[in-house]
């Protein structure tokens, strides 16, 4: 995706630099999860986590990416071709983590930090194969939003 970010907006990895206890999404576990767990799961080589950067510095948006496996078990049997279910977990990537501060809300960052994200898979997928995108949907709310986009339950 070569698109750039909406709004005079860069999208940068995710640093110490950045004010991450500023964010404020309106849910507590995607503030959490930026302000105190994302930085450490990039030190560890667990995710990847960029952010939507103003020019004056506040984060206006970020996602998180990971490499994950599927527990084939858990498929409906009509997914595999020819009905032959795999016998070891199946790798992904999951669209882990995905926020937008409140002063930044309605003006179609969600859609496109989504896009940004599964734009990075992609990129990844030409490396190193997986056979699916997991979303994490974390509430109602956005399970609604990834389903209007095309993602099943």
């Amino acid at each position: 995706m070569t698109a750039k970010p909406p709004l005079e907006l860069s999208l940068e990895l995710l640093t110490r630099d950045h004010k991450r206890k500023k964010f404020e999404s309106g849910l507590d576990s995607v503030d959490d999860w930026l302000s105190n767990k994302a930085l450490s799961s990039m030190t560890k080589h667990l995710s990847t986590t960029r952010v939507l950067v103003s020019a004056s510095k506040q984060l206006a948006g970020y996602y998180t990416v990971a490499n994950t496996s599927l527990d084939v078990s858990l498929v409906p049997e009509k997914l595999f071709p020819g009905g032959i279910r795999p016998t070891r977990p199946l790798p992904t990537m999951t669209l882990a983590w995905l926020g937008v501060d409140t002063h930044f809300k309605g003006k179609g960052l969600g859609t496109w930090l989504m896009a940004r994200a599964l734009a990075d898979c992609v990129q990844v997928h030409e490396l190193a194969r997986f056979v699916a995108v997991m979303i994490d949907a974390q509430t109602d709310e956005n399970l609604a939003f990834y389903r209007s986009k095309g993602f099943e339950p």
